[in-house]
């Protein structure tokens, strides 16, 4: 099935193509169709992925072209067969927050509603409208294969033969390091909040005296998408903007000036140049509200105390360290064993080279915050035995299990179920 963010990437990467493949009925899986389209796209898309260049190697195209449409096939037998299992409910609810969450990372990633908009040429109502019943599809299949495959286990004679078949390829398990953080964020102060704010005061001041804002907004304002013309956002929907910007900008008069409006982003000088129904053109200036060098040494001074508190008391540091994770909401927390890979690069590098059993020095991050972390073990990566690996070893025999059920499961019903191929 085409997944939402599967088909925007697909439609970016094609955007722009000087031909587009002429379309046409492929395939027939019960009451489904399978059209050209559908799966030139994906197979443009994996080709992309990786790294073929369809014009110097047709036939490595070829054969992405006729394994995607093999998978295509597999998942409309199991749409089949899923539609037909009446202990499966699908709520419209469910489908609709699926959606949404499928839509905001599809617009985060494109930039705006407005551009996803224009690379897909139709509002996002219709795209919404168009989508609906793919996700439904989706989440039907998930419940589906798990209603399958949810009473398989593996027992220990069935992980000792999968290990013994397998475990010359076997990928050696990752290094772990199990380990205590506490972040502390820079945060900007009262005070540098207050410097901020009679900044953009003095800014209003000297726009109602008689500067212009559009060069006001080019000389203070550090938005670095519109500083650059004057502030200027163009015309953008209700919904699209920051609450707090919004709710002052549609009640603003066309022409008039807002006071200091206070977002996430920091402080915004509004002014509303005109108002089309839902949508307003507006610009800007924004002042971030950014911690200073004063701030700054605030928390480090504060890291530094917790370091001596802590540097030879692991228990204390997990208390903090929990304490942090709950006041700040971010990484801070205990962490078992975790697998070197998934640790943040940032934070890794600050402590990949600290020995067990010890605390790190502070460390800053990228993000605007400081870290103090307690090592507690670290393991290197081994090669797996039954010995150090039962728990992975496990896993992949039961997976490798439910693959040999599912492809049984599949052929058994392909036979079961219309299917018609044409070429294209």
């Amino acid at each position: 099935m085409k997944k939402i963010s599967l088909f925007i990437l697909i439609v970016f990467s094609l955007a722009g193509a000087n031909e587009a493949p002429v379309d046409g009925l492929l395939a027939v899986v019960g009451n489904n169709t399978i059209l050209h389209t559908d799966v030139f796209q994906q197979s443009q898309m994996i080709a992309m992925q990786q790294g073929i260049d369809v014009s110097q190697n047709p036939y490595a195209f070829e054969r992405i072209y006729n394994e995607t449409l093999s998978n295509m096939v597999d998942q409309y037998v199991l749409l089949t067969a899923a539609e037909k299992d009446t202990t499966i409910k699908v709520s419209t609810e469910e489908v609709d927050v699926a959606l949404e969450q499928q839509l905001v990372e599809i617009v985060a990633r494109a930039g705006s509603e407005k551009a996803l908009e224009e690379a897909l040429g139709q509002p996002i109502r219709q795209i919404k409208k168009d989508y609906w019943h793919e996700i439904k599809n989706m989440i039907l299949i998930d419940r589906f294969r798990y209603n399958l495959f949810a009473g398989v286990e593996v027992s220990r004679k069935e992980v000792q033969a999968f290990y013994k078949a397998y475990k010359d390829s076997l990928p050696p398990s990752p290094a772990k390091i199990k380990f205590s953080l506490i972040e502390l964020p820079f945060v900007p102060s009262e005070k540098s909040k207050l410097s901020e704010l009679s900044l953009i005061n003095q800014l209003k001041e000297q726009i109602d005296g008689g500067v212009s804002f559009e060069e006001t907004a080019k000389e203070f304002s550090q938005d670095p998408g519109s500083a650059k013309v004057g502030g200027d956002l163009g015309y953008m929907k209700r919904g699209t903007l920051v609450s707090e910007y919004e709710e002052v900008a549609f009640s603003l008069k066309i022409n008039e000036i807002s006071n200091p409006v206070l977002s996430s982003f920091g402080y915004h000088l509004i002014q509303l140049l005109d108002k089309k129904g839902e949508s307003i053109h507006t610009r800007h200036i924004l002042r971030f509200l950014r911690p200073s060098e004063e701030d700054r040494e605030v928390v480090l001074a504060e890291i530094r105390q917790l370091y001596s508190m802590a540097q030879y008391d692991p228990g204390l540091f997990d208390s903090l360290a929990l304490a942090a994770k709950y006041d700040f909401k971010n990484n801070s927390g205990v962490y078992p064993a975790v697998d070197i890979n998934t640790i943040p690069i940032d934070v890794l590098s600050s402590i990949k080279d600290v020995q067990s059993n010890t605390i790190s020095y502070p460390f800053e991050s990228q993000k605007e915050s400081v870290y103090l972390a307690y090592v507690f073990e670290k393991t290197d990566s081994v090669n797996p035995t039954l010995a150090n690996s039962w728990k992975s070893i496990k896993e992949f025999a039961k997976n490798d299990k439910i693959n040999k059920i599912f492809l049984s499961w599949l052929k058994e019903n392909k036979g079961k179920t219309y299917i018609k191929i044409f070429h294209p």
